[in-house]
């Protein structure tokens, strides 16, 4: 394990000095009279506009002070007891997204000032490498404009030399901090940023243990009518939706959950009603392997399909016991998902035409598999893309009624880093066209979206987005941003859904135009819970996440007018 800095802290937060902020009562917010409380990114609800006249006086209660010689600890602990800063503790053993977290108060910073003052505390010389501990760090972050601090505390195994199941506490911060004299003792590097390391006693953290379990409360979802939350059924609560397997059919969600720890194994497809959020009905997957869900219309009865691996199932998603399957012909030979890539699917069905991977290229044929030719060979794919790499051509997927192909060329040597995914091949299924096929590059980690609307390709990373348009035989690159904490996704590339991931467990999805992703005039839906930007279907932008109550899918509409 790396130090605890590292491991419990992914998020930057501040650090200030030693001095304290002591705050009167005008700058308090109250909860109730007995307990004051700074204004927190972590409240579930907005703080009240007027302060109680029942605020205890703070200079009966100052903010306990620590030691000088504990340096870094010293400062983070003055910087808490700062009204303006932003405090920020996760639950033991918990975090955000399992539906627990701890409400920032001024009672909480004041306890947890005590504690460290209170601690009989050894500086260590040096921050060890490896701390083997027995329990979830408790974390603590602490942010005030660009200055920031954290604190983890755990509790180490028996076997560790240098306190045998004591508490370890390694706090680290980074800023320019400029005296009077405007002397500047500490760099403002927050790649490199300063850490130092105390040792304590095993009661140390079992109070901190203590007094975080005691302030940690549940979290629910709730939207105040803005989106429609949907729920998987009773025991799916373990499970997750994820991309290529949700699909708007009408007023109808359907909705692929799998289970954690099988990461390529769907076992239950759910249908929701996207007014209400109630489930229609499931239909269990069994044993075979689910790649994606498309709409369909290649069949008058039969609205959407599944793709699985080894053949295709035509549903109506009005009557879920009708249905229709189709076994991949002899000829085509789909090998089982070994080389450790994210698998969409190694084939597509469109009409009356078929292509799939193979070992030398991707293949075209008759539904039946007659009349199976090679379209386009591996060897074919310019050299110039990855020099000395064996590159393949992977997931074609047939588009504009199965007139073009677009398949996305695969450099399994860097998979392992997760830029595999190197570009596009777009070609004409049909062999006279006389054109042509188009090769376009683009490097990305992100799985190929798509087909979206039976016309676009679409390949990520975290600065650009690459857009294929079969029908136009074109491609584009936007700049849309592509992570945990700000995404941009869109159906039709012309409304574009923004997601930002605020400071504490905020977040904020927009309405945007497609050349617009830093536009924030259209608020679409914001929640005080986290949540990631599940994926946007023709009429809602998708937010998924985790509270008390288990997973939770929130459907916000962007067709709506604003109120």
């Amino acid at each position: 394990m790396k130090s605890l800095w590292c491991a419990a802290l992914a998020v930057a937060v501040a650090l200030g000095g030693c001095g304290i902020a002591e705050p009167g009562t005008d700058d308090l917010i109250l909860k109730d009279p007995e307990i004051p409380s700074v204004s927190s990114a972590r409240h579930t609800s907005q703080p009240e506009s007027s302060v109680s006249s029942g605020a205890p006086d703070t200079q009966e209660k100052p903010f306990p002070v620590l030691p000088e010689e504990y340096g870094l600890l010293c400062e983070a602990a003055g910087l808490m007891g700062d009204p303006e800063a932003s405090v920020q503790t996760w639950p033991v053993g918990l975090d955000a997204v399992r539906g627990m977290r701890v409400p920032d108060s001024w009672e909480l910073r004041r306890s947890i000032a005590a504690l460290l003052a209170d601690a009989d505390l050894e500086k260590l010389d040096s921050v060890p490498e490896m701390a083997a501990s027995e329990s979830d760090p408790i974390s603590i972050q602490i942010d005030l404009e660009d200055q920031w601090a954290s604190i983890a505390v755990s509790l180490l195994s028996e076997s560790d030399a240098a306190n045998p199941g004591g508490a370890y506490l390694e706090v680290s911060g980074s800023q320019t901090v400029s005296a009077a004299d405007g002397a500047s003792s500490r760099t403002d590097d927050a790649a490199f940023p300063d850490v130092e390391a105390y040792a304590g006693n095993r009661v140390l953290y079992e109070q901190f243990a203590a007094l975080i379990e005691q302030h940690t409360e549940e979290v629910h979802a709730d939207f105040g009518g803005k989106a429609t939350i949907l729920r998987p059924a009773p025991g799916a609560s373990e499970t997750a939706a994820i991309e290529n397997a949700m699909v708007q059919i009408g007023d109808i969600l359907l909705l692929g959950w799998r289970g954690i720890g099988q990461a390529d194994r769907y076992w239950m497809l759910e249908a929701h009603n996207t007014d209400t959020g109630g489930m229609l009905y499931q239909i269990p997957l069994g044993e075979r392997l689910l790649t994606r869900i498309s709409p369909s219309n290649a069949f008058e009865q039969f609205d959407y399909c599944l793709f699985f691996q080894d053949g295709v199932l035509y549903k109506n998603s009005q009557n879920p016991s009708e249905e229709l399957a189709y076994d991949l012909p002899a000829v085509v030979s789909v090998a089982a998902q070994g080389d450790g890539r994210q698998d969409g699917g190694m084939f597509d069905l469109s009409g009356d035409r078929l292509v799939w991977e193979a070992d030398d290229g991707v293949w075209i044929a008759n539904q039946d598999g007659s009349d199976a030719r090679l379209l386009y060979a591996n060897s074919a794919i310019p050299q110039t893309l990855a020099p000395g790499k064996a590159l393949q051509v992977v997931e074609p997927r047939l588009l504009c009624e199965g007139g073009r192909v677009v398949m996305t060329i695969y450099d399994s040597q860097e998979a392992a880093d997760g830029m595999e995914n190197i570009g596009f091949v777009v070609c004409d299924a049909d062999a006279g066209s006389g054109r042509e096929p188009q090769v376009v590059p683009f490097q990305a980690y992100s799985q190929p979206q798509g087909p979206i609307k039976d016309r676009y390709m679409v390949l990520r990373n975290q600065e650009d987005t690459c857009i294929v348009d079969a029908q136009e035989r074109t491609s584009e690159l936007r700049r849309l941003p592509f992570n945990p904490v700000a995404d941009c996704q869109s159906y039709d590339f012309e409304t574009l859904i923004c997601f930002e991931q605020q400071s504490g467990d905020r977040f904020a999805v927009y309405r945007c135009g497609a050349d617009q992703p830093d536009d924030r005039s259209g608020l679409l839906l914001k929640g005080d819970i986290f949540g990631t930007l599940a994926g946007v279907t023709q009429q809602y932008a998708v937010v998924k996440g985790t509270d008390a109550d288990g997973e939770w899918l929130a459907l916000a509409d962007y067709l709506a007018e604003k109120p």
